[in-house]
């Protein structure tokens, strides 16, 4: 149908004045002529062939565009969208005609030969693309003329790798600079797979921080990554006399053996840079965050170990210290991490600086110690101190879980409506407000707390507290008139929310030996949470059990079932009957959030089970 949009417009253009055609534009065994009266005809056709392009009528399109072409061969527009036609179309030798009849109008255009060597290749001739390709070179006079990087680019993309080298080594013995084109030649040589030459033409170039020396250490880190090119990038690098030399190589060493797992050699890598920085320290302080970001904790514990006794009472690097006391602190080394910060502020200099140590440590008493009046103490005296801004803010939302920790809900909902009276931005203003409604809740203000949970949703519907929103929600549907036993949950979810875990679980295991509750599987599965926590996968093992007899339509039973396959793929007499798990869940709750884990998962098995 699309094929007779083009007759049924010049028709239409006989009976309808202006539409573009003149009278005896058709002419009845005569090919088709179209003759615009005027710019603006023109300009309606060449639209309408936009039309087409954007319904991908390319067939259509490329119709009308080569009787206009015909009449205009000298307008660009037409000659663009024809070409996208061809392309859209794969009509390469079309395209082919097309561009050769460009370059033979305009045969100072560059870009006219790339366009005719691009068709050329594209059909697979290879040595006539090459021979047009010569000859746009041949009209760049200069070596250094930003259009051969056009040309080089054109000539890799369409598949002349070894031509574009060679380019390259031409324009080298012109310009005599032996790092000219480096980065696209370190792209053309990774493609071809020749890691190692590809490595030492970017290492050339690292220290060019003005030019590409950036996308360089960008391609190395790549090929360090991926296990192909891995061990002969290493070795090259290894091998450079000036290694030490170069910052950038070994930044990329020590975070590849960081990467891997070869602690030793990062460690001693970023001490080796530090020295080649004038010991500055920075660097140090950079592994450490490292570390602390990929959960390397006991690595960033080991540098800031090293950091505090190196650069002792040395203000430019005290940001060590918050990095040093919070791997400390995720490691479960309160103490340590609490001195660490009291060091900290013992160099601090401003109230501001002060105030941000004073804080950390409310928060390593608040969320690792349990010790909420110790926690408010801190906080406390930060509120004292001639200080404003984010540190703040943080610490009077802080405050209300040190209530929260201690059991002074009446506190805690004074401090949350006292913080909400300030401006706060989304995040806090959501966290806030979720904990009032969760005060209500433990209170068993079941009507009020559904409805600020409902408004929270309306409020703040992709909120970080959506979900446990919805799942408070739940809860008192899954109760319904119940309202002891749902008071019993809300009094374990108060437990939980200050960290009193053997009585969370005590009224957990009350309600979940009720009959014929929905409330009773949630709180089911709560408890084999606390025991996955606690390790006891044993114990773990048999209430997931439980629920698939007691509650086979819960919505948590398939995470509880992905945990049993987890467990049992640790134990390799077990792995069988984990990939079997894994295969029902995929089957009967492929949208479950753990599907892409499950997969990934099944696909180890299948691998490990082929290799066999």
């Amino acid at each position: 149908m699309k094929r007779l949009l083009l007759p049924l417009l010049l028709m239409l253009s006989l009976l309808i004045p202006h539409a573009g055609f003149a009278d005896d534009d058709v002419r009845p065994g005569s090919q088709r002529q179209v003759r615009p009266q005027s710019t603006d005809q023109l300009g309606g056709l060449v639209n309408y062939s936009r039309h087409l392009l954007r319904n991908r009528d390319y067939q259509g399109a490329a119709d009308l565009l080569e009787t206009l072409y015909e009449e205009h061969p000298d307008n660009p527009v037409i000659i663009s969208l024809l070409k996208q036609c061809y392309e859209s179309l794969q009509l390469y030798s079309k395209l082919e005609e097309l561009m050769r009849r460009q370059v033979a109008a305009n045969p100072d255009a560059i870009s006219n030969y790339l366009g005719y060597a691009e068709a050329l290749a594209r059909q697979g001739k290879r040595q006539e693309a090459k021979a047009v390709y010569d000859s746009a070179i041949e009209r760049i006079e200069d070596h250094t003329d930003v259009r051969n990087q056009g040309v080089l680019q054109s000539m890799i993309t369409h598949g002349l790798e070894d031509e574009a080298l060679t380019f390259i080594d031409d324009l080298r013995r012109a310009t005599g600079d032996s790092t000219f084109y480096a980065l696209l030649r370190g792209m053309v040589l990774q493609k071809q797979k020749k890691y190692g030459e590809a490595a030492l033409e970017l290492y050339a170039i690292l220290e060019d921080t003005l030019g590409p020396g950036d996308a360089a250490e960008r391609q190395i880190a790549q090929m360090l990554d991926f296990v192909e090119s891995s061990p002969s990038v290493e070795k090259v690098l290894l091998e450079r006399s000036d290694l030490f030399a170069v910052g950038p190589a070994m930044r990329l060493l020590s975070t590849h053996y960081l990467r891997t797992g070869q602690y030793e050699k990062a460690f001693d890598f970023t001490i080796t840079r530090d020295s080649l920085d004038g010991y500055k320290g920075q660097t140090l302080v950079g592994y450490i965050r490292d570390c602390n970001e990929r959960k390397l904790f006991d690595q960033a514990a080991r540098m800031g170990e090293y950091v505090i006794r190196r650069y002792r009472n040395t203000p430019p690097i005290a940001q060590a210290y918050f990095f040093y006391a919070d791997a400390l602190s995720h490691l479960g080394r309160y103490s340590e991490a609490v001195s660490i910060l009291d060091s900290a502020g013992a160099i601090m200099i401003r109230d501001r600086e002060k105030a941000d140590v004073i804080y950390r440590i409310g928060r390593i008493y608040l969320d690792g110690l349990h010790d909420y009046p110790q926690a408010l103490s801190y906080f406390d005296s930060v509120l004292t101190m001639r200080s404003s801004g984010p540190i703040t803010m943080l610490t009077l939302a802080s405050i209300p879980y040190c209530y929260l920790g201690m059991g002074e809900l009446d506190q805690a909902r004074a401090h949350l409506g006292k913080l909400l009276s300030r401006r706060l931005n989304p995040d806090m203003q959501e966290e806030a407000e979720y904990q009032l409604a969760a005060i209500l809740f433990y209170q068993n203000q079941f009507d009020s707390c559904r409805v600020a949970l409902n408004k929270l949703v309306v409020d703040y519907p992709r909120g970080y507290y959506v979900n446990d929103a919805l799942e408070m929600m739940i809860a008192m549907d899954e109760a319904g008139n119940q309202t002891g036993l749902l008071g019993r949950y809300a009094s374990a979810l108060l437990y939980e929310q200050r960290q009193m875990i053997d009585s969370t679980a005590e009224r957990l295991s009350r309600v979940a030996a009720a009959n014929e509750s929905g409330l009773a599987g949630m709180a089911l599965w709560k408890l084999i949470e606390i025991r996955m926590d606690r390790a006891d996968t044993t114990a773990a093992l048999q209430q997931i059990d439980q629920m698939a007899v007691r509650f086979p339509e819960s919505y948590y039973l398939p995470y509880g079932l992905k945990i049993k396959a987890d467990v049992f793929l640790l134990d390799p007499g077990s792995r069988e009957e984990a990939g079997t798990i894994y295969r029902e869940l995929l089957e009967k709750h492929p949208d479950y959030p753990f599907a892409s884990e499950v997969r990934e998962k099944m696909r180890r098995l299948e691998s490990e089970a082929g290799s066999a």
